[in-house]
């Protein structure tokens, strides 16, 4: 969808379905993948102080 600007051909919206996709979750994937993608990209220009500890990586 990225590459082809929001674009979907048929073939990819039937693979979707065929792999039990229905429209509902689509459309919430999408919604989703857009609020993530909102707030990377605010908190990358703002850049705000993290105010929590670090978490060591396990």
């Amino acid at each position: 969808m990225l590459e082809e600007h929001g674009h979907v051909t048929d073939d990819v919206l039937q693979a979707a379905h065929g792999a039990g996709l229905d429209n509902a979750t689509l459309v919430e994937v999408v919604g989703m993948v857009s609020v993530n993608s909102l707030s990377n990209w605010m908190n990358n220009m703002i850049r705000p102080a993290i105010d929590f500890p670090e978490v060591a990586l396990v």
